[in-house]
C-alpha cells in the first residue's frame, strides 16, 4: 500500500460514511468527498496535513472534528442546510482558513 498518496477523490462515489482506510493515508493533503451520503465526519481527525477538504452535497446533520485539522486552507462545504445547529465557533478553533466555501447554505444567526 502506497502510504505516501497527497490526494483522493471520492466525489460522487455513493459512500455513506467516510472509510475508516482513510486513516492510513496519514500525508493527505487533499481529500474530496464531495455528492455523496456521508452523514458523519469520523475518520478524518487524524489526517494533520490535510490542506483541502470538500465534504460539499453530503448529509451531515453537523460540523465537527474540524478543529484537529489545523492544516486546513480550504474547506468546500456548499448545499448545506444547518436549521438546528449554529455555526458554533469552535468549528473553526485551530483552524487558518485561506478558503471556506459556505455557498448555498441557509445558516441560522446564532454564532
Amino acid at each position: 500500500m502506497n502510504t505516501s498518496i497527497e490526494a483522493l477523490d471520492l466525489s460522487n462515489t455513493k459512500l455513506d460514511k467516510i472509510p475508516a482506510e482513510i486513516a492510513q493515508y496519514p500525508q493527505l493533503k487533499v481529500l474530496l468527498l464531495d455528492i455523496n451520503s456521508i452523514s458523519e465526519m469520523k475518520g478524518i481527525e487524524g489526517l494533520i496535513k490535510l490542506e483541502h477538504l470538500n465534504l460539499s452535497e453530503n448529509e451531515l446533520p453537523e460540523i465537527e472534528g474540524l478543529e484537529k485539522l489545523s492544516a486546513l486552507q480550504k474547506w468546500l462545504f456548499d448545499n448545506f442546510c444547518i436549521y438546528d445547529q449554529p455555526l458554533r465557533k469552535n468549528y473553526f478553533r485551530n483552524l487558518y482558513l485561506k478558503d471556506l466555501d459556505l455557498f448555498r447554505h441557509i445558516i441560522n444567526s446564532e454564532f
